[in-house]
């Protein structure tokens, strides 16, 4: 009876409470389905993961969620990942599609549940993302910065992100009112720009970035130059038309890219 009792509830049972779910699903009955998936996970709780078939097992852990998802149960479907991930159940597709839910509803639930996931699936680079963004949107640069570090650490020739931390320098050294630690923080935005372009030479944004930062040093020693006397010495007038001539050439060499000609025309 043992035997045949474990057989029913490992074999019999989840391709039965599988199929129903489905027919519940189709349904509508997104309530109803998910708890057919959750006797699956259960029972996969209980007599370990690897005695389950595999694609039954990885459906019902999807379709678990997927229901609390369409059934408007989004506590449920964070409640269910939580549960299965403290059992040592996996799924990014399902937490992507939990934070997906939540981005889209703007819901306040989103950070948490995206720092969770983050502690669940460390080398899962996507919510790292959502965090970067959810603090872009908010203006908050310098937890941008730290998330954006921390992507460039893990995916170093995506060049799109060495151009999102380029910006955030940018805004930082604007605001920063210390000269040095400005002055500090550009060269850090001008470096994240660099590296895009090493990675992705047609990144636009980054060549045009990168443009514009040395305009407005060109400009910085132009109003130098102008404010020399009219007898300068030698030297320093010298020097300022070299600082300038410089930086306006480095400048072509980077917008001349992100312009349209007449062929692109």
């Amino acid at each position: 009876y043992y035997t045949a009792a474990i057989r029913n509830l490992v074999i019999v049972m989840p391709p039965a409470l599988y199929n129903f779910g489905l027919t519940l699903r189709d349904k509508k009955q997104f309530v109803a389905s998910r708890k057919h998936y959750e006797m699956i996970m259960n029972i996969a709780g209980a007599v370990g993961q690897d005695q389950i078939d595999s694609i039954i097992f990885d459906n019902s852990y999807l379709l678990c969620i997927m229901n609390s998802i369409d059934g408007g149960e989004i506590d449920t479907a964070i409640y269910n990942h939580r549960e299965f991930a403290a059992l040592g159940i996996s799924n990014v597709q399902a937490a992507n599609a939990i934070a997906a839910k939540l981005e889209a509803d703007k819901s306040d639930k989103l950070l948490s549940f995206v720092q969770e996931a983050n502690r669940i699936y460390p080398l899962e680079p996507s919510f790292k993302k959502v965090e970067l963004n959810y603090y872009l949107e908010r203006g908050e640069t310098s937890l941008a910065l730290q998330k954006a570090k921390e992507l460039t650490d893990s995916d170093p020739n995506n060049d799109q992100l060495f151009f999102i931390q380029g910006v955030m320098y940018d805004e930082l050294a604007k605001k920063e009112k210390n000269k040095i630690l400005a002055a500090d923080t550009k060269k850090k935005s001008l470096k994240s720009y660099q590296r895009a372009i090493e990675i992705n030479p047609k990144n636009a944004g980054a060549q045009f970035n990168l443009g514009v930062n040395y305009i407005n040093d060109a400009s910085a020693f132009v109003k130098e130059y102008n404010s020399l006397p009219m007898n300068p010495p030698k030297d320093k007038y010298e020097k300022l038309r070299a600082e300038i001539k410089s930086r306006y050439t480095t400048t072509v060499s980077y917008t001349h890219l992100t312009l349209p000609t007449n062929r692109e025309v």
